[in-house]
């Protein structure tokens, strides 16, 4: 616990990293696309602003979560511009923590229910609709590929796309503010 003066008061150590790991996870995980890196970043801003805390360089409490943020975006910054430094080190570790065939190191943040919703949304789907999604996600084609394939205009491709896009978030947003026994949530 960092003791109190006059112009420094006192603060809780361990209920203050039990405050903002959580969030500073979510939030390096975000800036830097990796779990573990987010965990490493999150970690470091902590035991940086309890040092700062220590040496009594933060004042004023009431802006200790501006000053918290901050020193993780400087973190995460850091962080980027070492793996800009050297990608191929930073590539053999996301190999070696990441088995073949597994997903993203971000998918492990989306829930298998949501990723069921999606799922079920999808099926709902008329034929074409999937067709359209299939050709942009899967095999990765342009507007005006697409297009050719389907008889569309590359404008009319990226109308109908749009449209699906947002009927199929319209779908999984309403579906996952319904409780599994059917109730709305309030």
């Amino acid at each position: 616990m960092v003791e109190a003066s006059d112009a420094f008061p006192t603060v809780d150590e361990a209920a203050l990293a039990a405050h903002y790991l959580p969030r500073l996870r979510l939030f390096a995980t975000r800036r830097l696309g990796d779990v573990s890196h987010g965990e490493d970043a999150a970690q470091e801003s902590v035991r940086r602003v309890l040092v700062a805390l220590r040496e009594r360089r933060v004042r004023d409490l009431q802006a200790l979560p501006a000053y918290v943020f901050e020193v993780a975006r400087h973190v995460c910054a850091e962080q980027l511009r070492v793996r800009q430094r050297n990608p191929q080190a930073d590539l053999a570790d996301v190999i070696e923590r990441v088995p073949s065939g597994q997903p993203d190191p971000l998918s492990g943040l989306i829930s298998e229910e949501r990723l069921d919703l999606v799922r079920r949304a999808l099926a709902d789907l008329p034929a074409d609709d999937r067709e359209l999604l299939r050709l942009t996600y899967e095999e990765e084609l342009s507007s005006e590929q697409i297009g050719a394939r389907l008889g569309l205009s590359a404008v009319n491709v990226r109308v109908r796309r749009h449209r699906i896009q947002s009927a199929l978030h319209g779908a999984v947003t309403s579906a996952a503010a319904v409780t599994p026994e059917g109730r709305a949530r309030r």
